[in-house]
């Protein structure tokens, strides 16, 4: 979530991307397509949002930060829900996709032969 403005020094709004997605006019308010370049259809430019976010920090806490905030501690800070999107630039995000592992080439190790039908802790 962020705070936006709809014209330049105008009230402040807290909204968050599905806000945006609702009316891709609203990604002409100062800092919308920067902060929400996948609802805004701005992924080739890689910017950091200049709007203030609201950040969840893994222990729950709620903080109001910018992009330079980030900047401080980028391998910690991008894995923020939202940060790495709206602080592209700094978090050297050119895409959108999720940063998954490569799949190994074989399974690590060999299925069991006579799978159970009721789901376990560990299934194999």
């Amino acid at each position: 979530r962020f705070k936006i403005a709809k014209t330049e020094g105008g009230d402040l709004l807290t909204r968050g991307c599905r806000y945006m997605v609702a009316n891709t006019n609203r990604c002409l308010y100062p800092g919308g397509a920067e902060t929400c370049p996948s609802a805004c259809g701005t992924c080739a430019d890689v910017v950091d949002s200049p709007l203030r976010l609201k950040i969840t920090k893994t222990d729950g806490t709620l903080t109001t930060q910018g992009c330079d905030w980030v900047a401080v501690n980028p391998d910690n800070r991008c894995l923020f829900d939202g940060v790495a999107e709206a602080c592209r630039a700094t978090c050297d995000s050119t895409t959108d996709a999720p940063v998954v592992p490569t799949p190994t080439a074989s399974p690590t190790r060999p299925p069991s032969p006579a799978p159970s039908p009721f789901p376990t802790a560990r299934p194999s």
